[in-house]
């Protein structure tokens, strides 16, 4: 048997056939659960950042964390799978190896959170960036709600600095 005839062999790969990106992941929760494969490392890191998310909870503002690597070292696969965490995910929460640091962060796995995604690829700003994602997530969620008027700061400034040259 010739190794085509067992399996699938592409004729074309590109590196981005290799990487997840971060809302197909969520939105495909069964296969990114699935496909993953928790390491010690990885503990190590979801308790680090598990533990991140409870220090802002607890302080109730705003904290900040960098998740950094190589290309295809799992960074958006990282990221899903804390976003599933997050967002109460019954399949990640039981991954093979996670459950010692679900449990140990039981406050933050019963926070009511809102976790967003969102890709700076292609967007004006960062503000519209987090509004889209934002208003995107609120309407999937509550599709029955009225979406909440956010307003970008930055033309206020524009618009101030002109008005206070007239």
């Amino acid at each position: 048997m010739l190794l085509r005839d067992a399996i699938s062999i592409p004729e074309n790969v590109s590196a981005s056939d290799f990487v997840l990106k971060l809302d197909s992941g969520v939105e495909q929760a069964g296969v990114t659960v699935d496909q993953y494969v928790v390491t010690d490392n990885l503990v190590d890191s979801f308790n680090k950042a598990l533990g991140s998310v409870g220090s802002a909870l607890a302080k109730a503002g705003d904290h900040g964390s960098f998740v950094h690597g190589s290309f295809g070292s799992g960074k958006s696969h990282f990221m899903a799978i804390l976003h599933l965490l997050l967002s109460g995910d019954a399949g990640a929460r039981a991954l093979p190896g996670l459950q010692a640091a679900v449990s140990s962060h039981q406050s933050v796995m019963e926070s009511n959170l809102l976790a967003l995604d969102f890709h700076l690829i292609g967007a004006e700003s960062l503000e519209s960036a987090l509004f889209s994602g934002y208003l995107r997530q609120v309407a999937l969620l509550h599709p029955d709600s009225a979406m909440p008027v956010l307003h970008n700061t930055e033309s206020l400034f524009v618009d101030a600095d002109q008005c206070g040259r007239r």
